[in-house]
């Protein structure tokens, strides 16, 4: 199995303005969309929300995913996932990137249309959602 190399994700077309909307909301404790799509990956995996992209649209670059402090534990789980269950494109390398895309697309509209739901205090709902529902309680 072969890791193929990679520079950007992708997200949802629909689902872009949303995370533009996160992104310009100064109570929300994420400022780039970078960090909204790991959540989103992390979401979409703990509660098995894996879509396909239909019409991707790349996340803005303002800083690169891989480059948050944390982004490469989470990144190395997603491997641990696509060779677990041998996630593989027609070439034989890990289907890695797709992976993440793919459970980002299910956690983002969890995350968006349940987690946070239509208050202004999106911050603050997902601070509740960790807290109640993330560590530890299942």
């Amino acid at each position: 199995m072969i890791e193929a190399f990679f520079d950007r994700f992708y997200v949802e077309k629909e689902d872009f303005d949303l995370y533009d909307e996160l992104e310009k909301d100064k109570e929300f404790p994420f400022t780039y969309h970078p960090e909204i799509f790991l959540l989103s990956a992390c979401i979409g995996y703990k509660y098995n929300l894996r879509v396909p992209l239909e019409e991707p649209k790349q996340l803005t670059q303002k800083t690169s995913v891989l480059n948050l402090e944390y982004a490469p534990t989470i990144y190395d789980a997603f491997k641990s996932i696509a060779i677990i269950h041998k996630e593989l494109d027609e070439n034989g390398h890990l289907k890695v990137k797709t992976i993440m895309e793919e459970f980002a697309k299910g956690g983002f509209r969890k995350l968006y249309g349940e987690i946070l739901g239509n208050s202004s205090k999106k911050g603050e709902n997902l601070l509740n959602y960790v807290l109640l529902n993330l560590y530890g309680n299942e």
